[in-house]
């Protein structure tokens, strides 16, 4: 299904800025309770066994691939890869992991690649006996590897629905709803997916490079592959979010949005979350509300338990102007991913600035800003917020910080021109706050 392209946005006069890759928060809440009516269930990350650590992406794709696999599954509750991923070489108490995470299950093991032969080992644990309820291993080769996880996915739900004494997922429509995001039968171009993906987990603009190679690699063994260009879509969406386009080898103005938008095309032809997701954020910039808030549903539908799916509605909502139901959205995402990143507290402030709650949203900034103190977006909310608080001397302090960002990028100062610009506020009373919040803060006009 292939989607109109969003228009470009007017060329804007601001600089461009530099922001740091997040490093995951630590749980600050206590996780909501787990849904009564679903099978909750963590997935940690398989050990590689490979005796190779390059084969490192491959143990990884094969985690993320089983998490995507069970989330898409109507009747499981699954916690999310960015959450899971935080116990990644860690010696772990399944039990602890239960009662941290709020799930009952957990899956852990191992692979082993060697030429083109695989091992899978897992296990299920019951969190609450600590007993283990199913263990396999599995002996395939690259060909089949498909088949492999498939496999694993449909004795996991089985033994899950047998221990609950329910009906398994018929094994027809369990199979659509896992396998159909792979969308290849080509094993290299899945590899060279599963190695830029590695990249793409680490943000930076180096890392971002190297994931273009890949997926491109991977988009010449299959043209058709809908997930690499989904992977392309937003790494260049990223890119034209931070500036990172020298890296990249791309000119300073909106190559990196045209590429975003020409990859997000190709795949919204068979759409996965991640497509709809940076759909979503493209048309929120052109200020196209509804459709945005439509293309976050769609994720979300395709896969009930993406946290990100969630974090972007939540964004729509906001700027549409109804941060009150945001704020419940970022809630679910924050139950589904408990060791959620600093940005799930961006979304929060930006719901709670909306809302004129300044003081929860500056304790919410502050946390997130401790974590990383370079995203020109979190510091300019700050500053607007301090303003709103009449907190001039910490605002001036932070459009310092903001400042000295710029003078390292070799750009000019931030003026309020830029963020007003940038922000796509629908309701006039939220944008007039947050001009007046900047001005308060000392941000001049321009």
């Amino acid at each position: 299904m292939s989607r109109p392209a969003p228009p470009l946005p007017p060329a804007p006069a601001e600089p461009k800025a530099t922001a740091g890759g997040e490093r995951p928060l630590p749980q600050t809440e206590t996780p909501a309770a787990t849904p009564a009516d679903k099978s909750s269930i963590a997935v940690l990350p398989f050990t590689n066994m490979s005796g190779d650590a390059e084969q490192e992406y491959f143990s990884d794709g094969m985690t993320e691939d089983l998490i995507t696999d069970l989330s898409r599954l109507p009747d499981f509750f699954v916690i999310a890869r960015n959450t899971t991923f935080t116990f990644k070489g860690k010696s772990v108490n399944v039990q602890e992991v239960g009662r941290e995470l709020g799930v009952r299950y957990v899956l852990e093991g191992s692979v082993r690649k060697a030429g083109n032969q695989v091992r899978i080992n897992a296990q299920l644990i019951d969190t609450g006996s600590g007993g283990h309820l199913w263990a396999q291993r599995f002996d395939g080769n690259l060909d089949n590897v498909f088949a492999l996880q498939d496999k694993i996915t449909g004795e996991i739900v089985t033994a899950i629905t047998r221990r609950l004494g329910t009906t398994p997922t018929p094994t027809a429509s369990r199979t659509a709803a896992q396998g159909q995001y792979r969308e290849t039968g080509n094993v290299a171009a899945y590899e060279e997916f599963l190695q830029g993906w590695a990249f793409y987990n680490r943000p930076s603009p180096e890392n971002y490079a190297t994931a273009v190679s890949h997926f491109e690699r991977s988009l010449e063994l299959d043209p058709a592959y809908a997930r690499s260009h989904a992977a392309l879509a937003s790494v260049y969406w990223e890119v034209w979010k931070r500036f990172w386009q020298r890296p990249l080898g791309l000119p300073e103005n909106y190559a990196a949005w045209e590429k975003a938008d020409q990859s997000l095309q190709e795949a919204l032809r068979v759409p996965s979350p991640l497509a709809y997701r940076v759909s979503s954020e493209m048309l929120l910039i052109n200020r196209r509300f509804d459709k945005a808030a439509a293309e976050a549903r769609a994720a979300i539908e395709l896969d009930p338990n993406d946290a990100l799916g969630y974090v972007v509605l939540a964004n729509a909502r906001t700027f549409a102007g109804d941060a009150g139901a945001a704020v419940g959205l970022i809630q679910k995402a924050m139950q589904l991913d408990p060791r959620y990143p600093p940005s799930y507290l961006f979304s929060m402030a930006l719901a709670e600035f909306s809302l004129e709650r300044y003081a929860e949203a500056a304790n919410h900034l502050t946390t997130a800003i401790e974590r990383n103190d370079r995203d020109p977006f979190w510091l300019t909310l700050l500053i607007a917020v301090y303003g709103q608080l009449n907190e001039t001397e910490k605002a001036k302090q932070v459009l310092t910080r903001l400042n000295a960002l710029q003078h390292a990028a070799g750009m000019p100062r931030f003026t309020i021109g830029w963020p007003t610009g940038r922000w796509p506020f629908q309701n006039n009373d939220d944008m007039m706050r947050f001009r007046n919040g900047l001005r308060a803060g000392g941000m001049p006009e321009g």
